[in-house]
């Protein structure tokens, strides 16, 4: 059996603080997902940078092996165009340049297709580096007036739980004890108030024999079910 009346009281403060703590874990998630959100469009952009730079590489080596190319068929057309040669050799320099067209095209192609992806790519960046500085400064600005919103309020959880000290102060350090255990357990709260015949805690069904123990009484007997203190407030004749 446990006195309740200043046992309330300190509850009363630790619930309060609760939601303070509750209150500013939503700010720091809100903070952490704004925050994540900016830093994988970040992470997004720095890849399409990577890739631009990788695209324009592979861009310029091709270019660099169609100009070569083009430079051999320029030498092999003039070898051809040169008098007193043979039929064969005439053959032997068109096969060549066959061979060359044939290796040209699909590289004059890749050529094309990564000049398309190069402009797509660039447009992409300029405007992802825009959104992201602007979302970056917007951050910055939310982040200051959060930190300005989380002071006050972390003032105001520093003036709860001084009155809760000042509450405990005034419990026996056995009840102390008991209370702290079911707050753990109890999701942070360790008495409940009763006001029908089924815990408030634990849902279950309470014996007649325990309500007629706790109707009437400023004090708290554990359930016999899930152990958490239940005091009664609600009608005595119903129960009486």
């Amino acid at each position: 059996m446990v006195e309740i009346t200043k046992l309330l009281i300190m509850q009363d403060f630790d619930l309060e603080i609760d939601k303070i703590d509750e209150k500013l874990n939503l700010i720091s998630g809100k903070t952490n997902r704004m925050d994540l959100e900016i830093k994988q469009e970040e992470e997004l952009l720095a890849k399409k940078i990577a890739l631009l730079k990788k695209v324009t590489l592979r861009m310029k080596q091709n270019e660099d092996e169609v100009k070569d190319l083009g430079e051999k068929l320029k030498i092999l057309d003039l070898k051809q165009r040169s008098s007193g040669l043979s039929p064969n050799a005439y053959l032997a320099l068109q096969t060549e340049m066959e061979k060359i067209r044939e290796v040209v095209s699909p590289l004059e192609t890749r050529v094309l297709e990564d000049m398309e992806k190069i402009e797509i790519l660039q447009k992409d960046i300029e405007k992802g580096k825009k959104v992201t500085a602007g979302r970056r400064v917007h951050f910055e600005e939310v982040k200051g007036k959060r930190k300005k919103e989380v002071e006050e309020i972390q003032k105001e959880r520093e003036l709860v739980s001084t009155k809760r000290n000042q509450a405990s102060l005034e419990i026996e350090p056995d009840v102390l004890g008991l209370y702290e255990e079911l707050r753990r357990k109890g999701k942070g709260r360790a008495l409940w108030e009763a006001q029908t015949e089924g815990c408030p805690a634990c849902g279950l069904s309470l014996p007649r024999s325990f309500l007629k123990k706790i109707v009437g009484k400023t004090t708290a007997d554990p359930c016999p079910n899930c152990e958490m203190l239940l005091c009664w407030t609600g009608v005595i004749d119903e129960i009486l």
